[in-house]
């Protein structure tokens, strides 16, 4: 229903791209262990402002049940995948991960150069994952701006710390597809999208082949990487459908 809701093709795919639709079978069919995930306690402080008082609580509960609130489940495993894992910032056995400091010096993680402060957005765009293409507006800017406060949320808001557990070939690894579900999962997120585009073609609100994306970047006034743009080309062929019978251009 939600997807369906949607009117324009671009809020769709975001959707189908998001936890949601597509991210979830990544931890929920992989799985975490290791580490005393089931064990392992967290104590975190909120603060909460009331006028000119600040009230402080602390309270501790384990990872595991923690990971029962979807909030904290998407730090956990979802952010704090995106590039932690990529820069090399944990070392992992079968017992579970830990930061590797020999690469979480050089690769500045979770800003332990700087003490762990946070950086403004200005700040954490020198870091090196942040890459030119990342203008704001896009959906690769949003991508890179929730992987970085997000994971650094992670780490110092929510107790967790640098803690992490490990997870299955179908977690966020470059492997992933080695592992059998991953065309099975993703042939069914492809038939969820092209059941809510045909949706929209149905309620007269866009059409193929580009179902009104072209439009939508085009209103924004913010491109994506090079090669996600309907004007750029590309090695590939045929990733827009036509009509039978309909000319292409």
């Amino acid at each position: 229903d939600r997807i369906f809701g949607k009117r324009d093709a671009y809020n769709q795919l975001a959707l189908t791209d998001s936890f949601s639709i597509h991210g979830y079978a990544h931890i929920a069919l992989s799985g975490l262990w290791g580490g005393g995930i089931d064990q392992q306690e967290v104590r975190r402080t909120q603060e909460e402002s009331h006028t000119s008082r600040k009230v402080v609580a602390s309270s501790s509960s384990t990872v595991l049940s923690m990971l029962n609130q979807r909030s904290r489940l998407l730090q956990f495993a979802w952010y704090d995948e995106m590039k932690t894992r990529d820069q090399g910032c944990y070392k992992c056995t079968k017992d579970g991960c830990g930061l590797d400091f020999d690469h979480a010096y050089k690769n500045n993680c979770y800003n332990i150069n700087n003490n762990f402060k946070k950086l403004t957005i200005e700040e954490a765009r020198e870091q090196s994952y942040w890459s030119e293409y990342a203008v704001e507006g896009s959906r690769w800017y949003s991508h890179l701006k929730g992987a970085y406060e997000k994971s650094w949320t992670k780490v110092v808001r929510t107790g967790f710390g640098t803690f992490h557990s490990n997870t299955g070939t179908f977690g966020r690894h470059p492997w992933a597809n080695q592992d059998p579900m991953f065309y099975v999962h993703h042939a069914s997120v492809f038939l969820v999208r092209d059941l809510a585009l045909a949706n929209l073609v149905k309620n007269g609100h866009a059409y193929p082949p580009l179902y009104g994306l072209d439009e939508y970047l085009t209103s924004r006034g913010v491109p994506e990487c090079p090669g996600n743009n309907p004007t750029d080309t590309t090695v590939f062929k045929n990733l827009v459908r036509y009509k039978v019978g309909q000319e292409p251009g």
